[in-house]
């Protein structure tokens, strides 16, 4: 590891003299025969901030994995001793039932030490960014999950509607009854439309959702993005700017979708997401000799323009087609493997695989991603059990 610089020593000191109760032991005789988990102990921070405070920082001793055990730092504590270790069921400080009321006191000085150690705790993350040595979490299932769920409403929707329309029974003359019968069924008719369009939007909104989020894994696991700094990078880029990361425009198939959602994008979703003025950016009207006249907002990365007369507005229907056509195009070429790697198994993008060659193997066929996820999903399993 990157020796600590100069500029943060005073960190460590400050850390050292606030859980200065606190030592380490170094005698290397095994206490883990601790096994009862104190009250207080439920109430440590995280485990990364405790390793990286006591081993990392302050250098204490501690022990490596075990059955079921991460890690453990045994430590003393006015002459008596206990352990904080990494165990299955989570983090723990681990002691006699007579030692409650001191874990306590070590758990508020380690929340302390904790809280002035956050500027080596960040410079450890800038660390780990350029050293790439990093897992992405993949949150592809859930988010194509939600994609899916609006997707159903939608269509469901639509078939409520179709049917509502069809169980409109004709008027035959103008009678107060019949005249009510129509208001209701125009009603009706208005609502669903409201439904069905509310469902639309919020089925684009989860598929940009979505797809800004995979495009950083395809990214990952086609190895066009080198390092932990390129990706935090390019997950700051817009939506346009991640699509073309992974799928060349020079193939008229990718171009042509790529021009039709950017401008889905334009027409719908920038409007709903930041104020809900409407699809068409039609937040203000002026008067004129033409009567009321729409001032449309116009989508620029500048200063903000505008313009009257017709605007495009988002045809529901068309839109989500759109959609539904790109995810098709999107697996049915060579990213093929990479949907069995983001979606049916959840594992987060590991960089490191992206540099020495290991997603480009696997990425090419179906066979050979089944084969690798089966091997990683085994191991990610063992470690979560602690299974070592």
């Amino acid at each position: 590891m990157t020796p600590i610089p100069d500029n943060l020593l005073f960190v460590k000191r400050r850390a050292g003299n606030i859980i200065a109760p606190i030592q380490p032991i170094k005698d290397g005789e095994n206490y883990s025969y601790y096994s009862r988990r104190s009250g207080a102990g439920r109430s440590l921070p995280g485990y990364p901030s405790v390793y990286f405070l006591l081993v990392d920082l302050l250098g204490f001793e501690h022990w490596g994995q075990d059955e079921k055990v991460a890690w453990t730092v045994p430590i003393e504590f006015k002459g008596e001793r206990f352990l904080i270790s990494h165990r299955k069921m989570g983090l723990g400080l681990f002691c006699s039932e007579e030692q409650e009321g001191m874990a306590k006191e070590i758990v508020d000085l380690i929340k302390k030490g904790v809280r002035a150690s956050e500027p080596y705790f960040e410079w450890r993350a800038e660390q780990a960014i350029e050293a790439s040595k990093l897992n992405v979490s993949n949150h592809c299932n859930d988010l194509y999950g939600r994609y899916l769920y609006h997707l159903e409403c939608y269509d469901s929707a639509v078939i409520d509607a179709k049917t509502s329309k069809a169980n409109i029974e004709p008027i035959q003359d103008n009678s107060l009854d019949n005249l009510n019968s129509l208001f209701s069924s125009a009603f009706l008719s208005n609502q669903n439309a409201d439904i069905i369009s509310w469902n639309a939007i919020a089925a684009v909104e989860a598929f940009y959702s979505w797809t800004e989020h995979l495009f950083i894994h395809l990214a990952i696991l086609g190895s066009t993005v080198a390092n932990g700094r390129a990706v935090a990078d390019l997950v700051g880029q817009e939506w346009n700017v991640k699509f073309k990361k992974v799928l060349n425009l020079s193939d008229q198939d990718n171009k042509k979708f790529y021009d039709q959602l950017v401008e889905l994008r334009r027409e719908v979703r920038n409007f709903v997401a930041h104020g809900a003025f409407g699809k068409n950016g039609q937040a203000f009207q002026f008067h004129s000799g033409a009567g009321a006249v729409p001032v449309h907002q116009q989508p620029t990365s500048g200063k903000t323009k505008f313009s009257v007369g017709d605007s495009l507005v988002m045809d529901d229907a068309k839109a989500v087609a759109l959609t539904r056509a790109f995810v098709d195009h999107l697996w049915s070429g060579s990213l093929a493997p990479a949907r069995i790697y983001l979606e049916e198994s959840s594992l987060p993008t590991i960089l490191t695989y992206g540099l020495d060659g290991t997603y480009t193997n696997a990425m090419a066929d179906s066979s050979s991603m089944t084969d690798f996820v089966t091997h990683l999903v085994y191991i990610s399993d063992q470690a979560a059990n602690m299974d070592w």
